[in-house]
């Protein structure tokens, strides 16, 4: 017989983000079946089998301007880059936290392929001087180590270039691998912003974002923050504003849910009124509903939060928040 009084007993937190995580899990499998026409019978299977994705890896730039400050514009970059590739209907990109704790490694590419499960790796590197750009891009098969495509890209330093930059490079590198691409957005985008001040405060709070530590997601907090005061249409800013104030919560209670809900709220939905295509937008809402509904147990918010998790995902595939 067990006591089971001497037993630990879950954190209320611990179990909110269980929950969301069976949640999600559910989502994805029901995605799965009726996004790929899987049934019952086997006719309907033959019919529709399921895609695979060529799975890729971005891995961090190398920041080679004489200038460190300049470190933000290479984080920008491969931001930038990860968000373009992702919405590609034939990838499955690596979020940015699991490939940065291959900044400066040593390991081979066959050994980052098989530790991230990807079969592609881009590495690239970032120089400024003055007022030009170079961009060095390298995409790798990384079973054979085989170099499938390397160009150099130099555009105006400017910060207006920068994103059409992050436009060709995509696009290049999507050229360079063996699918056919079909944009899942084609829809006109909002201008992430045109602000270098605004631009560099955003790069830095996502850096501190995915670190999720309550210290580094204060700090986010704030950049975002100072990123919207800056440029006040920045959708993206909105949105990841919404996503550390929700981690906070979820993972620190560092406010009451209402609190959290008042601050978060407002940015997603600014954030979608900005850019009715932003999958980050949709992912928090979701984890917003989801908390709000775990607390009582009552209403539609768990079924709102599912349809937003699955809208991001359709925008999103490697959207690893909605994951």
């Amino acid at each position: 017989e067990i006591d089971r009084a001497s037993e630990p007993q879950p954190r209320s937190g611990q179990l909110n983000l269980g929950l969301i995580a069976l949640l999600v899990v559910a989502l994805i499998v029901s995605i799965t079946f009726n996004v790929t026409g899987l049934r019952d019978d086997d006719d309907t299977v033959a019919e529709a089998p399921l895609t695979e994705k060529t799975r890729v890896a971005i891995l961090p730039f190398e920041n080679r301007s004489v200038d460190p400050e300049n470190a933000f514009l290479t984080d920008g970059i491969h931001d930038g880059l990860w968000t373009l590739l992702a919405k590609i209907d034939g990838l499955q990109i690596t979020p940015p936290p699991s490939v940065k704790a291959y900044q400066d490694t040593t390991k081979s590419l066959r050994e980052i392929g098989e530790e991230l499960g990807v079969s592609v790796v881009v590495e690239g590197s970032v120089q400024r001087a003055d007022d030009r750009l170079l961009v060095i891009v390298r995409v790798f098969d990384a079973v054979t180590e085989e170099l499938l495509f390397s160009d150099s890209f130099e555009r105006d330093a400017a910060h207006s270039s920068v994103f059409d930059l992050q436009t060709d490079v995509s696009s290049r590198i999507v050229a360079a691998l063996p699918i056919t691409p079909n944009q899942v957005d084609e829809a006109p985008r909002a201008a992430p912003t045109q602000d270098p001040l605004a631009f560099a405060a955003y790069v830095e709070g996502v850096n501190q974002l995915d670190q999720r530590e309550f210290g580094s997601l204060e700090l986010a907090r704030g950049n975002f923050e100072r990123a919207i005061a800056i440029d006040p249409n920045y959708a993206r800013a909105h949105a990841r504003l919404a996503e550390t104030v929700m981690v906070l919560y979820a993972n620190y209670k560092a406010m009451l849910l209402d609190e959290a809900v008042a601050i978060a709220g407002p940015a997603i939905e600014r954030s979608l009124e900005l850019d009715p295509l932003l999958a980050e937008a949709y992912a928090v809402r979701g984890l917003l509903l989801s908390e709000q509904w775990q607390r009582t147990r009552l209403g539609d918010e768990n079924v709102r939060a599912a349809a937003d998790f699955e809208k991001a995902l359709a925008l999103n595939s490697s959207l690893s928040k909605a994951m």
